[in-house]
């Protein structure tokens, strides 16, 4: 406030209600403002003033539109914008319009903030909050937000066993495997199902390996083991020869048993008797068929003469 003051005698001497004591006043706030002038015999005078808040509109502010970031944590924020920060932080204009910033106001800018605040885990939600204050007390908040997820799988680390095709004995036991993930830890479960063939050692193993990280990815990685039998069942007995004998002398059919690399096998006796040119004067013919539970088959024949 400007004051011209004349009349009276000089010297003048000034009291304002604030508590000045100069002819002038400035850096004022809006409301009502009185100064008393006293010239040299003491006649006083006094003038009113009334300020008003001339800008009551509050900045206008834009910021870029909320992102979707893939990473572990907030720190994947500092690679594209201004770093993750739980307490308030003052910019300046230059800074906020460096990450697409604007503001529009008709008085000067007086301070510029940002707080973060974050929310969940999976993904991570972090909500930016920018507050711009103007000469005149006009604030303006706008927010931001950032949402962090972590989508990529996890990554077996031993070599993973592929498809194969065995005999009932050679079965490989289930290998262990283990994952590691981006962002942290991976657990991995082990499961294994066995669909039946057309015999009790004819079957396929379908074993899955699923890594599973902490945000819910998974890898999964399948065996798929075929198992067959095919091979023939073993007599467990010497093996008799083809003998000529008289025929007072034909030996008795030995007991032949069986066995097999996948289960048990059964030994089945047959004899056919082939007549010569007399009623003593023949062949017998004796078969011993061991069979396995696949229906693999050995067979011994003894020809008697």
């Amino acid at each position: 406030i400007d004051i011209t003051v004349s009349g009276g005698t000089l010297p003048y001497s000034y009291l304002w209600n604030n508590g000045v004591i100069t002819q002038d006043i400035s850096n004022l706030l809006p409301g009502n403002y009185n100064v008393q002038v006293t010239d040299s015999f003491g006649c006083i005078k006094n003038e009113f003033f009334t300020i008003l808040n001339g800008d009551t509109t509050p900045p206008v502010v834009t910021i870029t539109p909320d992102v979707t970031l893939e990473g572990c944590s907030t720190a994947i924020i500092d690679v594209t914008d201004l770093p993750y920060s739980s307490i308030a932080s003052t910019i300046d204009l230059a800074t906020f319009q460096s990450v697409g910033g604007t503001i529009t106001d008709a008085s000067s800018i007086s301070s510029i903030s940002y707080q973060d605040t974050q929310t969940g885990t999976c993904p991570i939600i972090v909500t930016r909050t920018y507050t711009v204050l103007d000469a005149c007390n006009n604030s303006t908040s706008i927010s931001k937000t950032f949402t962090i997820d972590d989508t990529i799988p996890p990554t077996f680390v031993e070599s993973l066993p592929a498809n194969v095709t065995v005999e009932c004995n050679a079965v490989p036991t289930a290998v262990t495997l283990t994952a590691m993930d981006l962002c942290g830890t991976a657990t991995v479960t082990y499961a294994e199902v066995r669909t039946n063939g057309t015999c009790t050692y004819d079957y396929t193993l379908t074993r899955t390996w699923t890594a599973t990280d902490a945000c819910g990815n998974t890898t999964t990685h399948n065996q798929v083991i075929t198992v067959q039998d095919n091979s023939n069942p073993t007599f467990v007995e010497s093996l008799p020869a083809n003998v000529t004998v008289e025929c007072n002398a034909v030996p008795a059919a030995a007991t032949l048993t069986a066995t097999d690399i996948c289960g048990t096998a059964t030994v089945t006796y047959n004899e056919v008797r082939t007549n010569g040119t007399c009623t003593y004067d023949y062949t017998l013919t004796r078969t011993w068929t061991a069979t396995d539970e696949c229906g693999n088959t050995t067979i011994h024949n003894q020809v008697i003469t």
